[in-house]
């Protein structure tokens, strides 16, 4: 199994989303190698990227790893993730509008995917709950108390519906801090049967 983070892609046809360059029904951006790769990821909000475990022959791991917006995790997810990496994901994860700054060598590659899912958690449940634009006109380095109250309230309640405590999250935190923090806390989970 490999782990990937992806940019999203829309069918053509139909409001549907899945993982760019895997096979899925209506994906236009489909690499001739991964039609039939077999792969799984969940809804993760308004994020433009998505974390995909696909079991990948080495032909279309390859293929799947030369696309320059795509990270390809290593198959040893228990080594510290190295500096050239870390540049990497760092990048794609804020032009995601996904905090980065957390990423070191010092965790490994799976601590990483796990906080990552955390931010996919979140904001997926708090889509759920019917929100939208979290950081419409302001960024990740705006505080807490500059996201508009009816947000911030809904972001609160999606994290409290997880039980995940919120409250050491303060209105003075820059957002980028608030949601690390708010992701280390979410709970092991699986992914193609690998435990995160």
């Amino acid at each position: 199994m490999n782990i990937y983070i992806v940019p999203k892609a829309k069918a053509a046809d139909r409001n549907k989303f899945g993982p760019k360059y895997l096979g899925w029904f209506g994906n236009p951006t489909t690499l001739p190698s991964c039609e039939t790769i077999n792969w799984q990821a969940k809804s993760y909000g308004e994020y433009d990227v998505i974390l995909v475990a696909a079991v990948a022959s080495a032909a279309q791991h390859t293929d799947i790893s030369a696309q320059s917006d795509v990270f390809s995790f290593p198959a040893v997810l228990t080594a510290n993730i190295s500096a050239a990496d870390v540049t990497t994901l760092q990048g794609i994860l804020e032009a995601a509008n996904l905090p980065a700054h957390w990423v070191t060598t010092s965790l490994t590659y799976k601590a990483i995917i796990r906080v990552i899912r955390g931010f996919f958690a979140i904001a997926s449940r708090y889509a759920g709950l019917g929100g939208t634009g979290l950081l419409s006109g302001i960024g990740l380095d705006a505080t807490v108390s500059q996201i508009p109250v009816q947000k911030r309230q809904l972001l609160i309640q999606a994290v409290e519906s997880m039980k995940i405590d919120a409250s050491d999250i303060t209105g003075t935190m820059t957002i980028r801090e608030a949601l690390r923090t708010l992701a280390v806390k979410f709970p092991p989970f699986s992914l193609m049967g690998a435990r995160f």
